[in-house]
C-alpha cells in the first residue's frame, strides 16, 4: 500500500520539518510499500498543515476524504503553529507522529469496506515506535 504525505509549513519551522522528513518522507513510504490491508484502500495520503495563524486557517488540515474509484484516503493534519514553533526537532517528530495516530483513528468514520483499519493502525504505531518517535 502506498502511504505518503505532503505539507504546508511556515518558514519558521523549516529546520524541524527537514529533520522530520527523514522519517515521514524517507522511511514511512518504504515501510508500507509491501503491506496490504484489503482491497478497499490502496493509498493513504496525509496532508500536514502548520502555518502561522496570521494568515488564517486552512481547511485542508481538517480534510478527511475517501475516493472509492481510486481506493485512496486523503487525510488532513492540522498542527498548532504556536505549539510547534517552541519544540525541538525530536519533540516535533513526536508531535507529528501523535497527530498521525489521532487522525488515523478518524478513518473509521469513512466506513470503508474491505480495509483492516485495526491492523493498519497497529503497523503505523509500530513504525513510529521503531523510529523512536512514539
Amino acid at each position: 500500500m502506498k502511504v505518503w504525505n505532503n505539507g504546508w509549513y511556515s518558514k519558521d519551522l523549516i529546520e524541524s520539518v527537514s529533520y522530520a522528513d527523514q522519517i515521514f518522507i524517507g522511511k514511512l513510504p518504504k515501510y508500507f510499500e509491501d503491506r496490504t490491508y484489503g482491497s478497499g484502500v490502496k493509498e493513504i495520503f496525509y496532508i500536514e498543515v502548520c502555518e502561522n495563524q496570521i494568515f488564517g486557517t486552512n481547511s485542508v488540515g481538517k480534510s478527511l476524504f475517501y475516493n472509492q474509484r481510486k481506493n485512496k484516503i486523503e487525510i488532513g493534519l492540522e498542527l498548532d503553529f504556536l505549539i510547534a514553533i517552541k519544540m525541538t526537532n525530536v519533540q516535533f517528530c513526536r508531535y507529528l507522529a501523535n497527530k498521525y495516530m489521532e487522525r488515523s483513528l478518524d478513518i473509521s468514520e469513512l466506513l470503508i469496506q474491505d480495509f483492516d483499519l485495526k491492523i493498519y493502525l497497529t503497523d503505523l504505531e509500530d513504525f513510529f515506535i521503531t523510529n523512536s518517535v512514539l
